[in-house]
């Protein structure tokens, strides 16, 4: 029976053990689950305790190790003006200091405000420490040191160890129980303390722990020649990969510091954001004064309500059963506000509470939003465009482009996405030359415009206008670049028109003048030949061949003058072409040359007959005169797409040269010795005048294709 009552104290031992350690490991995951640095001292501000952010705000600091006192902290700052600040928590319960601190090679200075508050009931003060403004700080913060300081004056023995069990750290009652000094345990094994029956036991627990998990036992431990059983609890730290052995004496009970436990409502109101804590059922067991001002709800109406009744969503259903960490909640208030709160969670390890971290998140909320819609309409105006738009780096590749570029260029998106200038251009050694030189004048000036002609991936040369803009975006170059090739070429046709109404009004003012002298002039020359019975026929002959060759020049002039008086009728092509092969045969037989016709069945279209017969008469002494050796000139009608009537007239003679074809029809301009370059502008004009067009292909050496396209059914006025 004595045996029984003992069993039972043991068990009610070892349930309050249990409880105390589980209130512990809930102090201690709650003061590091803060991203603040939070640190608890006694009245002489010796530190009892202190979160990982507390350590690595020491080590930004450029400070080594660990601090033992709140005014390692501070060695900047006079020790009169810290010790008013222990006077006033002491005296009032709590104090606010905002300190200047400079770091340990003083070359950079930290703002640190100081919040400190007196736990009357432990004796203890817990300070919270914010940086307020850094001017700089350390480039390279030193390895964060990953397991907690143990609290040195527990009465529970505690022991920190690798998974082999080599000891790397113990507290004070620990080294007091197997009476070896802290300098001396370390590097001993923990097994060395454990009996031999218990060992394999331990190794299995050891083996089978992973993060944030906790073993409960009991084991043998052999000191001073005796073995006496003792309970523990085992945990393993993920990131320090170090054990944490918690030993418990089984025969009496441990009184743990009450103040700990008692410190989570203290550390509750030093924060600045809401702090819930759930159950296991989402019932709110506990809520700080920020959570009851960001829920407008008093603790009272908080505590023992399920959240899901204050956030009107399943957040209980979200946080515990799907185990999501974060959500944003849009949370209506009773004014009906609304605002955006985002919830975070940290489980308490080994323990059935959760923690919700509640932040107003409405402005950061509001300023995104206003960040994706400013996006959305540059990416409107970016992809809306008509022109081109490319944004590129300072290597030549394009991070982005519009469809519209895209278009211009002949390829995807995707396929342009990524690639260099001259992968998505095919460019010759002068088109190189020339974009190289773009984009030195674009890095010199900032901004450069000009025109190129680049062969695009569509296999099309376009004279492409760009404009580019350096810097846009840090590292990141703009151009806006369109098609100009029609414009151009329109360009160069109102350059011709111009050309031609110059030639028109010089032709108007001297037409007539010439033309009546040269009338008295062939009349004389006529009676002069008559009255001299044949004697200088040969020099009447050219005189009078001379005066014709003039008066046809005058009269190509005419034509390009003004309008003519003409009168457009229904007429067969075919005719106009066989009287006009009629009228040059002579010539052609002269030169060696024979005309090859193939006149297809072709409706009769709306023209004036004369003035295509000047036409056909221009292209074919062309022909025959690019044939100084003979030959055959090809001369075809066809019908074209049911709607124009074609005429296709080919040589085989010594062919125009590419540069020359783009100048064909301009006045003036002719590759004859004797020519006056009238003849083939007086031609485009006729057929111009007649609603059709002309396509020449040339080859040198090897002929020149001439194409007359005429409407079938245009009414001319």
């Amino acid at each position: 029976m004595a045996d029984m009552d003992l069993n039972d104290k043991e068990v009610k031992i070892i349930e309050k053990n249990t409880a105390l350690k589980t209130d512990y490991e809930t102090w201690e995951h709650f003061l590091n689950s803060f991203t603040k640095a939070i640190i608890v001292t006694d009245l002489e501000m010796e530190i009892i305790s202190q979160n990982e952010q507390a350590i690595k705000l020491y080590h930004q600091l450029g400070r080594e190790g660990k601090p033992g006192n709140l005014r390692d902290f501070y060695i900047s700052v006079s020790k009169e003006v810290v010790d008013d600040q222990l006077r006033n928590v002491k005296q009032h319960g709590f104090s606010n200091y905002i300190y200047s601190v400079r770091n340990s090679d003083d070359t950079c200075s930290v703002e640190l405000e100081l919040n400190g508050l007196l736990d009357s009931y432990s004796k203890k003060i817990i300070y919270v420490l914010i940086p307020l403004k850094t001017e700089s700080t350390r480039d390279h913060v030193k390895k964060d040191n990953l397991y907690v300081d143990i609290i040195n004056d527990l009465k529970c023995y505690i022991v920190i160890h690798t998974k082999e069990g080599i000891i790397v750290d113990g507290n004070k009652a620990f080294c007091g129980l197997v009476k070896i000094e802290r300098s001396k345990i370390l590097g001993k094994s923990i097994y060395q303390f454990i009996t031999a029956a218990d060992k394999d036991k331990f190794d299995t627990v050891i083996k089978h722990l992973s993060s944030g998990n906790s073993r409960f036992n009991l084991f043998q431990l052999c000191l001073d020649s005796k073995e006496i059983t003792y309970q523990y609890t085992t945990q393993f730290n993920f990131y320090s990969g170090l054990y944490y052995t918690i030993i418990y004496d089984c025969f009496e009970e441990s009184e743990q510091n009450h103040y700990l436990i008692e410190g989570i409502q203290n550390v509750f109101c030093q924060s600045v954001d809401g702090i819930i804590m759930l159950d296991s059922k989402g019932i709110i067991v506990q809520a700080n004064e920020q959570a009851c001002i960001l829920f407008e709800k008093t603790q009272v109406e908080l505590i023992n309500t399920n959240i899901e009744k204050i956030t009107g969503e399943k957040i209980n259903t979200l946080f515990i059963l799907e185990e999501q960490e974060s959500y944003e909640l849009i949370f209506s208030s009773s004014s009906g506000k609304k605002k955006i709160i985002e919830l975070t969670k940290s489980q308490i390890s080994s323990s059935p509470y959760t923690l919700l971290i509640c932040k107003d998140i409405s402005e950061k909320w509001v300023m995104e939003q206003e960040l994706l819609i400013s996006e959305n309409k540059f990416k409107k105006i970016f992809d809306g465009t008509f022109d081109g738009i490319m944004i590129w780096g300072a290597d030549g590749e394009i991070y982005d482009i519009n469809e519209p570029g895209a278009a211009i260029i002949g390829a995807s998106i995707d396929h342009i996405q990524n690639k260099n200038f001259h992968e998505i251009f095919e460019l010759t050694e002068h088109q190189m030359k020339h974009l190289q030189r773009h984009i030195s004048l674009i890095n010199k000036n900032k901004h450069h415009h000009f025109v190129c002609e680049l062969t695009c991936r569509d296999g099309q040369n376009k004279q492409l206008d760009f404009s580019s803009r350096l810097d846009v975006i840090p590292g990141k170059n703009l151009t806006i670049f369109r098609d100009v090739t029609d414009k151009i070429r329109m360009e160069e046709q109102l350059k011709k028109s111009d050309t031609l109404n110059v030639v028109g009004e010089l032709a108007a003012g001297i037409a007539h003048e010439i033309r009546n002298p040269m009338t008295a002039l062939k009349g004389f020359i006529q009676l002069l030949e008559g009255s001299l019975n044949g004697e200088f026929s040969t020099y009447f002959q050219v005189i009078s061949s001379e005066l014709q060759r003039i008066e046809t020049i005058i009269t190509d002039f005419l034509i390009l003058a003004k309008p003519q008086a003409v009168s457009y009728q229904i007429k067969q092509v075919n005719n106009t072409i066989e009287n006009t092969l009629d009228l040059l045969s002579a010539q052609a037989s002269m030169h060696n040359i024979q005309f090859h016709t193939h006149f297809s069945k072709i409706p009769p279209i709306h023209c004036e007959s004369n003035q295509l017969k000047q036409v056909f008469i221009n292209l074919i002494k062309n022909a025959i005169e690019a044939m100084p050796t003979g030959g055959f000139i090809d001369i075809t009608t066809e019908l074209f797409f049911d709607s124009h009537v074609l005429i296709s007239i080919q040589d085989y003679g010594t062919g125009i040269p590419e540069t020359v074809l783009d100048k064909l029809g301009e006045p003036f301009y002719t590759t004859k010795e004797k020519g006056t370059g009238l003849g083939l502008m007086v031609t485009y004009k006729i057929i111009e005048e007649h609603a059709g067009w002309i396509e020449v292909a040339s080859e040198e050496e090897k002929g020149t294709l001439f194409q007359i396209y005429l409407p079938i059914n245009h009414e001319f006025t």
